[in-house]
């Protein structure tokens, strides 16, 4: 009896356990992967103060809202705006990653903490993210980011 007891214990633990593991970020999908190493290379170019790697993950028709802006920024005003707020920031870390994909859209939703970008270290943001795939490759299509 105890060992049966045992058993369902485990078998408990591994449907229940692994499915909240999953729940909490894990990415499982090859497009998932693909998606998340462009939000890192997002955030690394912009760490390096790569213009051109940044910019080049970008759709051209995309627009993104960050915190600090009045209002939704095309990636021509982005560019710009980069260029002459100098962008720069320390470190960052990525949390929390949820990807949903459905055809060639993924939407992504996480958190960021940016060292080094403002005043007020660290800067917490919640972020979500879209990307649209064309021709086998991910771009950056849209976003928006708030305080946390």
């Amino acid at each position: 009896m105890m060992k049966s007891l045992k058993i369902l214990a485990l078998i408990f633990v591994m449907i229940f356990g692994f499915g909240v593991v999953q729940g909490l970020g894990q990415i499982s999908s090859t497009d998932e992967k693909d998606v998340w190493k462009l939000e890192e290379a997002f955030y690394e170019s912009f760490k390096n103060g790569d213009l051109n790697k940044h910019m080049a993950l970008w759709h051209k028709d995309a627009l993104l809202w960050g915190w600090g802006a009045e209002y939704p920024l095309t990636k021509v005003s982005y560019e710009r705006l980069w260029k002459d707020a100098k962008f720069k920031i320390d470190s960052y870390k990525l949390e929390w990653p949820k990807i949903n994909i459905v055809g060639n859209t993924a939407v992504v939703y996480f958190a960021v903490t940016l060292e080094g970008y403002s005043t007020e270290p660290p800067h917490k943001v919640r972020v979500i993210h879209i990307w649209t795939k064309e021709d086998k490759n991910w771009l950056f299509i849209g976003g928006m980011t708030y305080k946390r």
